[in-house]
């Protein structure tokens, strides 16, 4: 049951996250800023539907390893968007290349480290 919510709030998440990209993109003519913008936009959008909606989870107290776990992705995302754009791919079109793997990336990183449960 828990993966089936994390896959429906994640596509919701990542519909958002590439609204968010694509509208910063074409604000910024900047791929790279605007994937720098948006991380803590939709870092603080996924804690709170990820936490609530997923993990049963509403305090901040998750807030901070979230956002580190998401920093790191937000680095292999960029990183993955550069590959994408280095063979002459649209941006928009790396991000959407990105997707399942920082999809994969991030149910790991909230299962095993901010949600994890103990006892």
């Amino acid at each position: 049951m828990i993966l089936a919510r994390f896959l429906v709030v994640g596509l919701l998440n990542t519909i958002v996250a590439l609204i968010v990209f694509a509208t910063l993109q074409w604000l910024l003519s900047d791929y790279l800023l605007a994937g720098f913008i948006a991380v803590p936009i939709c870092v603080l959008f996924s804690h709170a539907t990820m936490g609530r909606l997923v993990f049963n989870s509403t305090g901040l107290g998750t807030l901070i390893p979230f956002a580190t776990v998401y920093a790191v992705l937000g680095m292999i995302n960029a990183g993955l968007i550069s590959m994408v754009v280095s063979f002459g791919q649209d941006p928009l079109i790396g991000q959407i290349v990105a997707a399942p793997v920082i999809a994969v990336l991030s149910f790991l990183g909230n299962e095993l480290i901010v949600f994890r449960r103990t006892g």
